[in-house]
Formats: structure tokens, sequence, C-alpha cells
């Protein structure tokens, strides 16, 4: 169960970079009291490339899990549905390993790094605009 690490915000605080409604935000961030708080990082197609906006968001997402140090971090990749499922499926596993290596590179110990990528199961929107597709190709950062 994911812990609620949003628990340092008051009720209706919007966290860093989002939008003060309370749920994802242009950051992807949640920032409800008692809700935990998600990374999401959004990539180009066909790129596993972490861009700036994505670096921002894991820096935040990281000064937020501070307080748990122990806290297992599930990194889960996805893929809009442009090209074959194999490729999806191989390119949002790359896209969790870019997170979970950026992650890495910014102290967080490998051991707390869960990785999964899930092709385009689960998109966030449909995928048969422009935007749709571009929700989905992310990759979400939780706390367990």
């Amino acid at each position: 169960m994911p812990i609620g690490l949003s628990a340092h915000l008051r009720e209706g605080d919007a966290a860093p970079g989002s939008r003060a409604t309370g749920g994802r935000g242009a950051r992807g961030c949640r920032a409800r009291a008692g809700q935990p708080v998600t990374a999401v990082v959004y990539f180009d197609v066909g790129s596993s490339v972490i861009g700036d906006d994505g670096q921002r968001e894991l820096r935040w997402f990281i000064q937020r899990i501070q307080p748990y140090p122990q806290a297992v971090i599930l990194v889960q990749g996805f893929a809009d549905s442009t090209g074959a499922e194999a490729k999806n499926r191989t390119l949002s596993e790359d896209r969790a390993k870019a997170v979970a290596g950026f992650l890495g590179a910014q102290g967080i110990s490998s051991s707390r790094i869960v990785t999964q990528g899930y092709g385009t199961e689960s998109p966030a929107a449909a995928n048969a605009t422009v935007q749709g597709r571009s929700r989905n190709r992310r990759v979400e950062v939780t706390v367990q």
C-alpha cells in the first residue's frame, strides 16, 4: 500500500507546479493530503530520454521521499499504441530503467527501486489522438 507522502501538505494545497485542483497537475503529482505522491515523467515518441521537465519532476519527487529512506519505489513504464507491441513493451521497460537510473544517480539505492514495463497496457488516455498518445508515453513513480 502506498505511503501517504503528501501528509505534509494541508488539504487543498497544491504541490509545486501542479494545478490547484488537487488532482494530477502539470507535473503529474497528486496534492491532496493523505494521498500518495506520484511523479509522472512524459517521453517523446520512441524515446527513453528523460527531458528537463521529467528531471525536475523526479527531483521534486526525491525531495518528498527523503523522510522515508526504507520505502520501496515502484517505477512503471508505459508506451502509446504507435508501433508493434513487442517494441512498445521494450520501450516502456527502457523508460522505467532510465528513470530508475536517474533516481540512482541522485542517491536512491537501487535495492529500493522496482521497475516494470507495461507497453500499451493501462493507457492514461485514449490512443486515438495525438494528445492522448502523449499522455500514454510515461513513467509513473510511486512509493510503496
